[in-house]
């Protein structure tokens, strides 16, 4: 199983106080025509996940803004229609809206990056790209979408330009520690175990704690032939994440190399029990593996 990178980072904003959303009700109250609070509430209600308020209020804003200003175009508004969409998993209403928000405003770059998230699930990833880009082109903080950037580089294969973009992230002065990691695996992927080590050491020293990070420590040991070394950075893997897959794995089929078949069962075993969909064709391997280990 080969080197595995850390993918999209996912941004939330932070929850409002109850008494933010009573004064902004209160607004609302003594000027009912007051369609930005409502946009104000929509955006607050999405952050916390009240789909029912958050309807309420766009709805309100839409009817606001459809009879006062008929021929305008709230790039706002539709950002937040795509929002909710999106949260509702409506992927067609989604991109609709967020395509309308930026055919009213070409520079709003959170509605590009949301934009590119969903190419990301249709595996568009030139589209992907083009939408990061025209984000960053708007955006006054570029490191997280530089990061985004890297690993949609990542997706289409091209570890050069991965590097470059990973490697302009840090240079913003923002040190995403998942950058240093997939620095580590792309470097990793290349052939330079010296450089992917560094990139490794330098994420685990400025504080990342992550399986993938073990894991592909992990990795990068066993391939030297260090087993136990091997065991121990999986092992930590599974101390922060006890159902990571990959590592169950692979300690399976290390127990399985260095002879020690009642171990590789019980690995194989768990694999087999807690390993998600997207492992199917090494689930069924590992069914295999079972099979042969009870032979023995």
């Amino acid at each position: 199983m080969k080197l595995l990178l850390i993918f999209m980072l996912l941004s939330f904003g932070d929850f409002e106080e109850p008494s933010t959303i009573a004064d902004l009700e209160s607004r609302l109250r003594r000027d009912p025509a007051d369609w930005q609070t409502s946009l104000n509430l929509a955006e607050i209600f999405l952050e916390q996940g009240n789909f029912g308020e958050v309807l309420n209020n766009l709805q309100r804003a839409q009817g606001l803004i459809d009879s006062l200003t008929p021929d305008s175009c709230q790039a706002r508004l539709h950002f937040l229609w795509a929002r909710f969409y999106d949260q509702q998993d409506n992927i067609p209403a989604a991109l609709d809206s967020y395509t309308k928000t930026i055919e009213c405003d070409s520079n709003y770059s959170e509605a590009w990056r949301q934009l590119a998230y969903l190419y990301e699930i249709f595996g568009n990833y030139e589209r992907m790209l083009q939408c990061l880009q025209n984000s960053l082109r708007a955006s006054g903080n570029p490191a997280v979408l530089l990061y985004d950037i890297g690993v949609t580089y990542d997706y289409l294969d091209s570890i050069p330009q991965a590097i470059a973009s990973y490697n302009a992230s840090l240079a913003t002065g923002d040190l995403i520690l998942e950058a240093l990691l997939n620095l580590g695996v792309d470097w990793g992927l290349c052939g330079q175990t010296d450089s992917a080590l560094y990139y490794f050491g330098r994420a685990r020293e400025a504080g990342l704690e992550s399986p993938e990070l073990y894991y592909n420590l992990g990795i990068m040991t066993l391939e030297s032939g260090n087993y136990e070394q091997a065991m121990n950075e999986l092992m930590k893997s599974l101390t922060i994440d006890p159902q990571y897959s990959p590592s169950i794995l692979q300690l399976a089929r290390i127990y399985e190399l260095t002879g020690d078949s009642g171990m590789a069962r019980i690995y194989y075993e768990e694999f087999v029990k807690t390993a998600p969909i997207i492992y199917l064709d090494d689930i069924k391997a590992a069914r295999e593996k079972l099979i042969l280990l009870e032979q023995r």
